[in-house]
């Protein structure tokens, strides 16, 4: 009960941050739309569920927010959180430096004062995770070895592409699916959004697809928020409302199977 008490009030805090950042930074965007696009994501259960997703969520959102308000050390801080979180926040380090830098007109002598430390404390926080495996447990890299029993290494897992069933010929197909929206997403966010959002989608998913597997990849995609910046601002209503319509059936089929105790992203 405890962790599905936090999973809410960390996806309360999610919720928030993102009404600020776009009635701040993108002003033109419906800020109730986004939240939408948000909350009815293929696999959203998991932002209520006992899993970190709602926290990195919005520990990412405000490293971001206060990121874009200059406020470098409170980014930072945050950023520190979200790689403490999951280690793949560490690659928040790269979207806040290209802002940091953006900040001085990527004036490399004007950028290297005190505040560029803040933005270190992002790669901090993930070599803390690795410390505390390593003091408590002896083993500085067992974050990989536990993955690799799931399947997931820095090679070609052979098995997952291995078909014994229909589920599983279904589950790779909507892998893919998924793959490819992400792509063309990142594409369009490179194009019409901010550099640093596509910088941040791209190397979250770069790190997913080096690990040998499409599994999961849902999850990486549920907490990059610029995801549905990029849904909320389609103009045509009619790509709109398809969107809408297919991530509300994903989400009804996913909780489906995850109620029932199926693999579900």
């Amino acid at each position: 009960m405890a962790g599905w008490i936090l999973s809410i009030i960390f996806l309360f805090l999610s919720l928030l941050y993102f009404f600020k950042l776009i009635k701040k930074f993108h002003p033109e965007i419906d800020p109730y739309l986004l939240i939408f696009l948000l909350i009815i994501f293929p696999n959203a259960f998991f932002l209520n569920a006992i899993y970190a997703e709602s926290l990195f969520l919005f520990l990412s959102l405000a490293s971001f927010y206060y990121a874009l308000k200059k406020q470098f050390i409170l980014a930072g801080i945050f950023g520190f959180f979200a790689s403490l979180t999951r280690p793949t926040g560490i690659f928040l380090f790269v979207p806040l430096m290209w802002e940091y830098l953006k900040n001085y007109n990527f004036n490399l002598i004007r950028s290297l004062n005190l505040k560029i430390l803040s933005i270190f404390f992002i790669p901090i926080g993930a070599l803390s995770f690795f410390l505390y495996h390593y003091f408590k447990f002896g083993d500085f890299f067992l974050f990989f070895k536990v993955s690799s029993w799931w399947g997931r290494s820095f090679e070609l897992n052979k098995e997952h592409f291995l078909f014994f069933s229909n589920p599983a010929i279904v589950n790779f197909c909507l892998d893919i699916s998924f793959v490819i929206f992400i792509l063309i997403s990142i594409y369009f966010i490179f194009k019409k959004l901010r550099i640093s959002y596509g910088l941040y989608a791209l190397t979250t998913l770069a790190v997913a697809l080096s690990t040998g597997t499409f599994m999961s990849i849902e999850r990486f995609i549920l907490v990059l928020f610029p995801i549905y910046i990029l849904g909320a601002s389609i103009k045509n209503q009619y790509l709109q409302q398809a969107w809408i319509l297919i991530s509300i059936l994903f989400l009804a089929m996913n909780i489906t199977l995850f109620v029932n105790n199926y693999w579900a992203g």
